[in-house]
């Protein structure tokens, strides 16, 4: 099994490291529609995390909590430089967490009386940051779209970059989309996460979630693109140590590569409901011409 490594760039997010974890060898007819599912996971993942350390954050500055503060094993403080916004540091020389060394800073710029406010947005940006030495730039955008007592967030993701390295030549998978987090256990302990379960879903009305895929990113053509549909909400949920834990996701394979290198058309990517607080996922590939159809099962450290 190869070693993947992967990048952000452009309007790219924190990553986590996955590792893929097949049953079975797929061979050639599927490795590639597997791949790309994987890699989508990988993005998915990577706005998730970021979300996660921004509401953790913010959550304990409404609360109150004295500045400064340790939230993924980096400083969050106010931006002494620009009163009212503030900066979650993770030093020059870089901070071991994640099981990777991050450096640099992201910095939050805030519109709104607090974060837990409905109408209130925040913007994040990069300064200077890495994961690994592999520099990330751009930002996300959130949106306090909390009503009628509940609470909710919207989080656009805008040209979310994953380059994998694993094999000479690098390849790219970018994501964009929109998406609605409602919370459905915890939001009444307003300065403490470590309760709190919510849904992630496609953004009713935002356009949908797609992603394209480069082989050759010198070409800067996205020869494979995937839509995609949540066909049933993703669970967080804060108590478990892998936080997703439950959720299905289906995704439409096509190619602008004549002949296309794609067997399998369909994918669903299934979250396991029945293994409980655990890192496992299937992703089934189907053939709509002939009826065919495989799986593999892989696993992810985090959500």
């Amino acid at each position: 099994m190869k070693k993947m490594n992967y990048k952000f760039f452009g309007m790219a997010l924190l990553a986590l490291a996955f590792t893929a974890c097949e049953e079975g060898e797929l061979g050639a007819s599927g490795e590639t529609e597997a791949k790309l599912g994987q890699l989508y996971v990988d993005a998915e993942s990577a706005a998730s995390q970021l979300f996660k350390n921004a509401d953790e954050a913010l959550r304990k500055l409404d609360a109150g909590d004295p500045l400064p503060y340790t939230i993924d094993g980096a400083t969050f403080n106010e931006d002494a430089g620009n009163p009212g916004n503030y900066i979650l540091d993770y030093g020059t020389t870089g901070t071991n967490t994640r099981n990777k060394v991050i450096k640099g800073m992201i910095k939050f710029n805030a519109s709104g009386t607090n974060y837990l406010t409905a109408g209130t947005t925040v913007g994040l940006t990069y300064d200077n940051y890495s994961e690994d030495d592999l520099a990330v730039t751009g930002g996300l955008n959130l949106t306090n779209s909390s009503a009628n007592g509940g609470t909710s967030f919207t989080m656009d993701i805008q040209n979310l970059t994953i380059i994998d390295d694993s094999e000479t030549e690098n390849k790219e998978l970018v994501l964009n989309g929109s998406k609605s987090l409602d919370w459905t256990a915890g939001s009444a302990t307003t300065g403490d996460v470590s309760d709190d379960v919510y849904t992630i879903s496609d953004l009713p009305g935002g356009g949908g979630t797609t992603a394209g895929y480069n082989p050759d990113p010198t070409t800067n053509t996205y020869q494979h693109s995937l839509n995609v549909a949540f066909t049933a909400p993703l669970v967080i949920d804060n108590s478990c140590s892998y936080r997703l834990t439950q959720g299905i996701i289906d995704l439409t394979l096509t190619s602008t590569d004549d002949p296309s290198p794609l067997t399998f058309t369909n994918a669903t990517i299934d979250f396991l409901t029945a293994d409980g607080c655990d890192k496992f996922f299937s992703i089934k590939l189907v053939n709509t011409d002939n009826n065919s159809e495989i799986s593999t099962t892989r696993q992810f450290t985090g959500f």
